[in-house]
């Protein structure tokens, strides 16, 4: 993946955990064209965040 693409993923996931750590359950999962982001706060879904990532030549 890009570099960018990594760092806003970083940034995503290290912006839900430091709101309460012991609350925020984040997963993430990568495909070749898509991540898609999970975040739950004390076991209820409250975001699902999907990038869809064209080709970087």
């Amino acid at each position: 993946m890009h570099p960018l693409v990594d760092e806003m993923i970083e940034e995503i996931v290290g912006t839900a955990c430091a709101y309460d750590d012991d609350e925020v359950d984040v997963r993430v999962q990568e495909s070749r064209n898509r991540v898609q982001i999970q975040i739950s706060v004390t076991d209820k879904p409250v975001m699902d965040i999907i990038l869809n990532l064209t080709r970087i030549s």
